[in-house]
């Protein structure tokens, strides 16, 4: 390699639990890509200490190291010596984020008010977020009343959902049916495409009383976490 060479180091695909660094040689100024054989000694540590990954050559090219095992949405440095046709390059200053994770289930699910058409509930986040929450996802169901006198308990209604999001940890639920059983599980989301572990199912059931009145309301679900399922 000419002596007026160095190296540079690029990542180019970051994922939540693995990333990938490009090493690129460049010659007066001119990007080219590595040709040779190497060895590195490379290793990264998150920001707290707690976690570490060391490089390994990916087999498909001579200039791409891979960083497994790597933890959600945690901040990485890395340093540690490149070695091409004999000549040590040193690797430092080289930082990363890696993308947010699946969320844990939400925990301690509780309701804090029950009337016959309301459910107020709170929660708390997860154990492990991996990420930043985005917003949390509420399935709410209301379970088919049954006749208990048949032997059959043949179903009186059938089962009815619903989906809400919220930005905190409680909701107000409004306008529901008295006297029936409800099923509630809560999950967090962060930018991963996919949804967070569920809560454990938490069941209620609302108060006797006349079905509630239907009337149209601008409800402001971010700032009081009021949630219509209009008669639901």
């Amino acid at each position: 390699m000419k002596s007026n060479s160095k190296v540079t180091f690029r990542f180019y695909d970051l994922q939540n639990t693995s990333a990938l660094l490009k090493i690129i040689r460049i010659d007066n100024g001119v990007e080219r890509e590595l040709d040779s054989k190497m060895s590195i000694d490379i290793l990264c540590k998150s920001q707290n200490g707690d976690f570490e990954s060391f490089g390994v050559l990916t087999r498909t090219s001579f200039n791409t190291i891979e960083f497994p095992n790597l933890e959600p949405h945690t901040l990485y440095s890395c340093s540690g010596t490149v070695s091409v046709n004999g000549m040590d390059y040193e690797a430092r200053g080289i930082d990363f984020l890696t993308k947010d994770g699946i969320p844990s289930q939400p925990r301690d699910v509780r309701k804090t008010l029950v009337t016959e058409n309301q459910i107020q509930l709170t929660w708390k986040e997860p154990e492990f977020v991996r990420g930043v929450i985005e917003h949390y996802k509420v399935t709410v169901t209301r379970l088919a009343q049954r006749s208990f006198n048949d032997s059959l308990c043949k179903p009186l209604s059938s089962d009815k959902e619903k989906t809400f999001f919220v930005n905190d940890t409680n909701i107000l639920i409004e306008y529901l049916s008295p006297s029936f059983s409800y099923t509630i599980v809560v999950r967090a989301e962060t930018r991963h495409p996919e949804t967070g572990q569920p809560s454990a199912l938490f069941t209620t059931k609302t108060l006797n009383g006349p079905p509630a009145k239907l009337h149209i309301e601008k409800i402001r679900a971010k700032q009081r976490n009021i949630v219509s399922a209009a008669i639901f």
